[in-house]
């Protein structure tokens, strides 16, 4: 099973009384306009990025001899964790930050509802009997009142990494923010999900269908495309943080949060040019591409884009980064370190921009025959590899994690239903913690993509679903489909559940609220819906 990593961070003064702050007895070295301690949580929300569900525990130690343990999350988030040894008032921390900042706005961390357990499929005891039920997932930016001086030093961080000014292709433009037209309230003019109601929070203007999908950034807000050619941020209130007009083009690629040098960033694919807009306040940026149909991947964190039969590329300092990759191998994610994962049935190679490849790394656990290993793809740090199982009747997916210093075996289970000589589908969840493995169809075979399998990172487990899922979409925490026949709705945390004929399927969670997408008369909007309180929810 796949566990929390464990880091030890120590807070120690040098002879000259200046702090110095070590990961594992290993010294980490501030950057320019940076502490020793925001280093340091730079150093260790880095860690995090590639770690099971995005996340490490560390145990924390100061000159004084005070300790606790904490949860450091990719994002910079910081959570106090319960630990029987630690003081009892910890309350020597990191680097105080002066002067105080000002009180966080934190998201609402209720959970979102779930399907209550006496919906499940008639006679699906084979979908349900690896689903024991809901388990809260920690909200990444849920603070307890033991890391109040932690959460000052978030800050702070999160201020230091904004500090690496951006140096675009273009001139960077500030947002001037025009408010989109959201309109308060409505009822939902279709049948809502069952676990949210039909009166309407707000609805947005009409959406680019182009643009497919919205983006949720934190759980509060959410980046949308409109069909006018306003990108803009929305929070859950219907407030616009910023907006900004989308550069001409046809839209190639939903609007996707990701990093541009070490920022957070909205990003889309829209003719020639990869462009971007920051997340805090919507500076624009962007880079031209080799062409309007360059591929461009977001399984890392930092877009992934191909420029040749044999070169990709990723952003630096605005702007495109070739890397050379191997014959027979496959780049799967970008980081914005500056390096590439690859992945071939002899091996893996992190590749960077002006450096030889050199020989593949033998994967942990290789296939018995390396030329039947396929690399099916890749969700944040996790690469998804699948080769025949020892029986020869059966396929095994095996998960290998860049942990930094290397990519690792991780977990690894049989996918139920798929014999050798089947191509797989792989549909991460947006969460990176999970995801659905399908079976591919043949260019003559019609049918979507089916798949049994659903693949836990955090849980370290590979369930059988107890039939053929036709994937219709993923999201965070659980995914729609059919299975023969029947519209169900399934999740690594809950029993899986039946829904209604007419009930509509959930494009994202925002916080404990549903994003719903409608369409009418060839325009579509997005709704956002609180939960249904007639509904109870499952508990853990």
């Amino acid at each position: 099973m796949a566990t929390t990593p464990l880091i030890a961070i120590t807070r120690t003064l040098t002879p000259s009384g200046q702090p110095e702050v070590t990961i594992d007895g290993r010294h980490v070295s501030p950057e320019p306009g940076e502490s020793a301690d925001q280093a340091a949580l730079r150093a260790a929300a880095r860690l995090a990025d590639r770690a099971p569900g995005r996340v490490v525990h560390a145990d924390m130690a100061d000159e004084h001899g005070a300790s606790w343990r904490v949860a450091i999350h990719a994002d910079g988030s910081v959570l106090a964790l319960p630990n029987d040894e630690q003081d009892e008032d910890p309350t020597t921390q990191l680097e105080a930050v002066s002067p105080a900042p000002a009180p966080l706005s934190l998201p609402d961390t209720t959970p979102a509802p779930r399907r209550h357990p006496t919906r499940h499929l008639a006679g699906a005891t084979a979908l349900t009997a690896s689903l024991t039920g809901l388990r809260r997932r920690i909200t990444k930016r849920q603070l307890s009142v033991a890391a109040v001086v932690l959460a000052a030093l978030v800050v702070v961080g999160a201020i230091a990494l904004a500090m690496h000014t951006m140096v675009s292709g273009d001139a960077p433009s500030q947002s001037a923010t025009t408010a989109v037209a959201v309109t308060p309230g409505g009822e939902f003019p279709a049948g809502p999900p069952l676990e949210w109601a039909k009166s309407a929070t707000w609805s947005s203007p009409v959406l680019m269908p182009e643009a497919k999908k919205v983006a949720v950034v934190d759980g509060t807000k959410v980046g949308i495309v409109t069909a006018d050619r306003q990108v803009a941020l929305v929070d859950d209130q219907g407030s616009t943080v910023w907006s900004h007009h989308l550069p001409g083009g046809t839209v190639r690629s939903p609007l996707t949060l990701t990093m541009i040098d070490n920022s957070r960033a909205l990003a889309i694919h829209v003719g020639d040019r990869l462009a971007w807009w920051m997340v805090d306040d919507g500076t624009e940026g962007g880079v031209a591409l080799p062409s309007e149909t360059a591929p461009i991947t977001w399984r890392g964190d930092t877009p992934l884009i191909g420029t040749s039969t044999d070169t990709v590329a990723l952003i630096q300092a605005g702007q495109l980064a070739t890397v050379k990759v191997p014959q027979g191998a496959t780049a799967v994610s970008a980081w914005t370190d500056g390096h590439v994962n690859a992945g071939a049935p002899t091996g893996w190679w992190q590749l960077k921009p002006g450096q030889e490849a050199g020989n593949a790394h033998p994967w942990e656990t290789p296939a018995s025959k390396p030329e039947t290993l396929t690399v099916i793809d890749a969700m944040g740090p996790a690469i998804a590899t699948v080769h025949p199982s020892s029986t020869g009747k059966g396929l095994e997916v095996v998960i290998h994690q860049d942990t930094g210093d290397g990519i690792h075996r991780l977990m690894a289970g049989q996918v139920p239903g798929a014999k050798p000589g089947d191509a797989l589908n792989w549909f991460p969840s947006s969460s990176r913690t999970w995801a659905i493995v399908a079976t591919r169809p043949t260019s003559a075979d019609k049918k979507a993509a089916e798949g049994r399998a659903l693949v836990d990172l955090q849980r370290g487990t590979v369930t059988d679903l107890g039939g053929p899922l036709s994937v219709a979409s993923v999201i965070a925490d659980r995914a729609f489909g059919t299975i023969n026949g029947q519209r169900v709705v399934v999740s690594p945390d809950a029993p899986t559940g039946l829904m209604s004929p007419s009930e509509s399927v959930v494009e994202e969670v925002l916080g404990r609220n549903a994003l719903v997408r409608s369409s009418s008369n060839g325009q579509e909007r997005i709704w956002l819906l609180p939960p249904n309180p007639a509904v109870p929810t499952v508990k853990k």
